[in-house]
């Protein structure tokens, strides 16, 4: 019998104008379904955003705003894609597979409602899952990885030895790239192997807690450069973050 990160696993990324979840747009989307020795089923486009691409924002996937305008569906069109394939995943109880997940559910909940468009929660019952993201598995497995940029997703392919089909922060290479880190993990970790899907979902629920409330820690009252800043917060909420008191970036 096979274990489920031995079947297919679908896969979810998006680059965006900026950070904010609630305030900034797509500008490039993929949603994929991939098995072991297979070609995988690929579903991508760019997206004429509607405004104006952060030039940092274009600094790190090389979007700029005339290549959107020339290149991109409109938003409406684009989005519903989307959508709409991740909620035929979910519907069919594939894994959902990428890298800091919360950030890219989060915004496309938000385009959907600026869209008038179901959102993935109206179009499968109000849940998500199961997921399985990347960002929380990695530091569950590896948590004391030292140096700065140790968590993103150019670095973690190292460690797991993986090669990414493509440039870094385009949305189908880092799709597929951290989907196969994700089949590494699986495979190199029985713990997290054995899991069914459903039990990995819950597990990561409560690694993620446990991540943001160190992390948080550290901010307040560990971090040199900068100082710490007793106010900080670090979002604890996964898959999706829908609280309107919560920071957005």
């Amino acid at each position: 019998m096979s274990r489920w990160w031995e079947g297919p696993l679908g896969s979810f990324d998006l680059e965006t104008t900026g950070k904010d979840t609630r305030v900034d747009r797509t500008v490039q989307y993929c949603t994929a379904l991939t098995m072991p020795g297979c070609v995988p089923q690929v579903m991508s486009g760019y997206v004429d955003p509607g405004m104006p691409i952060h030039p940092d924002a274009t600094g790190i996937h090389g979007i700029t705003d005339e290549f959107a305008q020339r290149y991109g569906a409109p938003p409406r069109l684009a989005v519903e894609v989307c959508v709409s394939e991740l909620a035929n995943l979910v519907k069919a109880k594939i894994p959902i597979t990428g890298h800091n997940l919360a950030y890219d559910f989060a915004l496309l909940h938000w385009e959907c409602v600026r869209l008038g468009l179901p959102t993935l929660l109206e179009r499968t019952g109000g849940l998500i899952m199961p997921v399985v993201d990347l960002y929380v598995l990695d530091k569950y497995v590896d948590p004391w990885r030292p140096g700065k940029g140790g968590r993103k997703l150019g670095a973690v392919i190292e460690v797991y030895g993986v090669r990414m089909e493509g440039k870094a922060h385009d949305a189908i290479a880092d799709c597929l790239a951290a989907t196969e880190c994700i089949r590494v993990i699986g495979g190199r970790y029985r713990e997290i192997g054995n899991m069914g899907p459903m039990q990995l979902h819950v597990c990561q629920v409560e690694w993620r807690a446990e991540q943001c409330a160190g992390l948080q820690d550290y901010f307040r009252r560990k971090r040199k450069d900068p100082p710490p800043d007793p106010n900080a917060y670090v979002d604890p909420c996964w898959p999706i973050c829908l609280d309107l008191n919560h920071p957005t970036t």
